[in-house]
């Protein structure tokens, strides 16, 4: 593999790593609350 193709190749990966890192992050650090539980959810 030539020099453009390893230039080519990292730059995608860490692309991909970056949006995974990101998306991770975002969900792990959510402020929202978990919704409480639904009461029709549950049959007695």
């Amino acid at each position: 593999m030539n020099l453009l193709g390893w230039i080519c190749m990292i730059a995608s990966l860490s692309f991909v790593w970056g949006l995974a890192g990101t998306c991770y992050y975002l969900m792990l650090n959510d402020p929202e609350t978990p919704i409480e539980e639904v009461p029709r959810l549950h049959s007695d």
